[in-house]
């Protein structure tokens, strides 16, 4: 007569699976995990340059032209703000920031304009 159960190595394989299935789940469920800190990295840049460029439209002192750095409001991170007079009046402003832990770059581009004083 036949004994019913399974074998050692019947138990075997059938952990060896049962491993490699939760290892690849867990593995994916990580890389996901990664995938949102990015995101909501790059979120936090996008909003650290969007505030600068607001801070310098609103501020309606004048522009001065070239490249400079800033501290953006981001920890860690490092600011540039490029100013370019497109015509008298009239500067286009391109703000980025940068956070090299996170590998996350943030760049927005835009026009200001301001009354010229006679």
């Amino acid at each position: 007569m036949r004994q019913r159960g399974a074998t050692v190595l019947e138990v075997v394989i059938a952990m060896s699976v049962v491993i490699v299935l939760l290892t690849a789940a867990l593995g994916g469920e990580q890389a996901q995990q990664r995938a949102i800190a990015r995101s909501y990295a790059g979120l936090e840049a996008s909003r650290a340059a969007s505030s600068r460029i607001e801070t310098l439209s609103v501020t309606g002192s004048t522009l001065r032209t070239g490249t400079s750095s800033f501290e953006p409001a981001m920890a860690g991170a490092l600011g540039t703000q490029r100013v370019r007079m497109l015509e008298p009046g009239l500067y286009e402003l391109q703000v980025e920031v940068v956070h090299p832990d996170d590998d996350v770059r943030a760049v927005l581009t835009t026009r200001i304009a301001r009354e010229l004083v006679p």
